[in-house]
C-alpha cells in the first residue's frame, strides 16, 4: 500500500508539473506575440521582421531586414521569463531578472577594439529595515569611467562614451563592441519596446548613433 501511495503521489506531481509547463508555455507564446508586435511598431520606417525562430519556450530569435542602416545581419534575441520551468522561474524572480531584448549585428568593417559597457545601479543602507525612500535619501550621481588594458589610450573612445551617456533614456543594461562577430550587441529591458516607451525615444535611432560612434573611432 505504501508503494502504491508513493506511486500515486508521483503521478499527481508529474501531472502537476506537466500542466504547469503546458499552461505557461502558452502564456509565453502569447507574451512573445506581444513582443513581436512591439518590435514591428518600434521598427516603423527602419525595416521589418524577416524571420522568427523559437529557440526554447522562453527564448526567440528574430531576424531583421533594415533599410539604410550601418548594420549587417541584424537580429534580436528576446528573453522572456522562463515561466514554464517552476524552479528556474522562481530563481529568476528572486534575483529580480527582467525580460530583455538583445540587439545583435555586424559592421562592414569590424571595430579595431573590444569594449564592454555595463550600466549598474547600486545603493546601500545603514540598516536593513531602512526603506529606500527617495525623499529622505541623498543620492550621488557619478559620471562614466573606463577601465582599459591598453597603454596607447586614445581620446576617440570619448565619442562612444558620450553617445552612451546620451542614450541613458533607453535604459541599456550593457553594450558591447567586438572585433569578432557579432561586432555590436546592446541589451535593453523588454518594456523598452512597449508603445509607451517608444513614444518617448526611438530605440533604433539610438542604436544607429552608437554604431556611427564606433565607426568614427580610429583606435
Amino acid at each position: 500500500m505504501m508503494w502504491r501511495s508513493v506511486g500515486i503521489n508521483l503521478i499527481i506531481a508529474g501531472l502537476g508539473v506537466l500542466t504547469w509547463y503546458i499552461v505557461f508555455r502558452i502564456v509565453n507564446r502569447r507574451r512573445g506575440t506581444d513582443a513581436l508586435e512591439w518590435v514591428e511598431r518600434a521598427l516603423s520606417f527602419h525595416g521589418e521582421i524577416s524571420a522568427v525562430k523559437w529557440l526554447s519556450a522562453s527564448r526567440l530569435h528574430v531576424r531583421l531586414r533594415m533599410a539604410s542602416s550601418p548594420f549587417r545581419q541584424p537580429a534580436l534575441l528576446i528573453q522572456l521569463m522562463p515561466r514554464e520551468m517552476p524552479l528556474e522561474w522562481l530563481l529568476n524572480w528572486w534575483r529580480g531578472t527582467k525580460e530583455s531584448v538583445t540587439f545583435q549585428a555586424n559592421f562592414d568593417c569590424p571595430p579595431g577594439f573590444n569594449l564592454e559597457v555595463q550600466n549598474l545601479r547600486m545603493f546601500a543602507r545603514t540598516r536593513r529595515r531602512l526603506r529606500p525612500d527617495p525623499l529622505t535619501w541623498n543620492f550621488e550621481h557619478i559620471g562614466p569611467f573606463v577601465i582599459s588594458t591598453r597603454r596607447d589610450w586614445k581620446r576617440d573612445l570619448l565619442n562612444l562614451m558620450d553617445g552612451l551617456v546620451a542614450s541613458r533614456a533607453c535604459d541599456f543594461s550593457d553594450v558591447s563592441f567586438r572585433n569578432r562577430s557579432p561586432h555590436f550587441t546592446a541589451t535593453v529591458p523588454l518594456h523598452s519596446f512597449s508603445p509607451k516607451a517608444q513614444s518617448e525615444n526611438d530605440l533604433f535611432d539610438v542604436l544607429g548613433e552608437l554604431a556611427s560612434g564606433a565607426s568614427a573611432s580610429k583606435f
